[in-house]
């Protein structure tokens, strides 16, 4: 039987808005998977949210930016692992 790895949850470091995008700045263990997750409602069921990015953490802390803040209403973002 294989085991599978305990996968520690992202750590979020800050977020702010710059040049009228918003980033969000997090990190997690090097190589562990990672997907960003975006919703207008933060009090839906997590399986509603939008996933904006799967990608793995690196050696430095990642940072997702949100081009589109303008054009859009207000809405909340997720770091999850998997």
């Amino acid at each position: 039987m294989v085991e599978e790895p305990v996968l520690a949850p992202p750590v979020i470091l800050g977020g702010q808005v710059v040049a009228g995008s918003f980033q969000l700045s997090f990190s997690g263990p090097n190589g562990q998977p990672y997907r960003v997750l975006a919703s207008p409602d933060v009090i839906v069921p997590l399986s509603n949210w939008a996933v904006l990015t799967i990608t793995a953490f690196g050696s430095e802390p990642a940072t997702y930016t949100d081009t589109s803040t303008a054009s859009r209403p207000a809405r909340f973002f997720r770091a999850v692992s998997p």
